[in-house]
């Protein structure tokens, strides 16, 4: 998987620093390209060695991205609510691969939507024309992507007790 991140973003969601360094402001657009990985990703390609200063490059062979030195390894985060286990993870700096969306989290002590009007404020002193949609809480993010899996397990359930309920009783006697 390949996230795109602040250097703020591991601190936010308590993405422990394993080895090396974190992202930080000084890896801008003109500085050397750099990437962190998850722990699981480093067990996988460097299960005896340490990754860090290696150099990665993503896509093809002969590809045009552009070459990433590894100078941190982070801890593994669940994405995704389906998956069974997490996923494996390169994350560069948004200064360095700018997206074209962002998500922004905003942790907070209390209420998370209390502090709303005070993130667009700020938002809006940086970039007034910068659209703001979708603002949530970290939970209801979670429900929401996982609502699918929730109505699979609940069709399941019910097409169970249906078969059950049309199967033929076995007597014994």
């Amino acid at each position: 998987m390949y996230q795109v991140a602040s250097p703020s973003y591991f601190e936010t969601v308590r993405v422990p620093l394993h080895a090396g360094r974190l992202l930080n402001e000084s890896d801008g657009a003109d500085a050397l390209k750099v990437a962190l990985i998850s722990e699981g990703m480093a067990q996988r390609w460097w299960s005896n060695q340490s990754p860090l200063g290696r150099r990665i490059q993503l896509g093809r062979p002969n590809s045009e991205n552009p070459w990433l030195t590894i100078v941190g390894i982070v801890g593994d985060i669940a994405y995704n609510p389906y998956d069974r286990q997490p996923r494996r993870v390169i994350y560069v700096s948004y200064q360095q691969a700018p997206a074209l969306w962002m998500d922004i989290g905003v942790r907070t002590a209390g209420d998370p939507l209390r502090v709303a009007p005070a993130v667009t404020a700020a938002i809006r002193s940086v970039d007034r024309e910068q659209p703001i949609t979708n603002m949530q809480t970290m939970a209801k993010a979670i429900h929401n992507h996982a609502i699918g899996l929730n109505y699979m397990a609940v069709l399941m359930g019910v097409f169970g007790a249906l078969a059950l309920g049309l199967s033929p009783s076995v007597s014994t006697g």
